[in-house]
């Protein structure tokens, strides 16, 4: 994806945004989503080290339900 520019696909999303990731990852994920207005990102934050992807939510992940809880909140938030 060497043509695409992230930072101008998202900079006019005007819809909720829910990211998640690996304790490690926080501060490339925060980088990302500066380019999107502050008022529609819910960035979860972890504890716990975490993993990438949908992985987090696994039961058999320590620290799922921090992940799934925050999940099921902006899921709710945004019906």
């Amino acid at each position: 994806m060497k043509k695409v520019s992230l930072k101008e696909q998202i900079k006019d999303l005007k819809i909720p945004v829910f990211a998640a990731s690996a304790k490690k990852e926080i501060e490339q994920v925060s980088k990302v989503l500066r380019f999107i207005d502050k008022k529609y990102i819910t960035h979860f934050k972890p504890e716990v080290e975490g993993f990438h992807g949908s992985k987090t939510i696994w039961k058999i992940v320590k620290g799922y339900e921090s992940y799934l809880k925050v999940l099921e909140e902006f899921l709710i938030k945004t019906e």
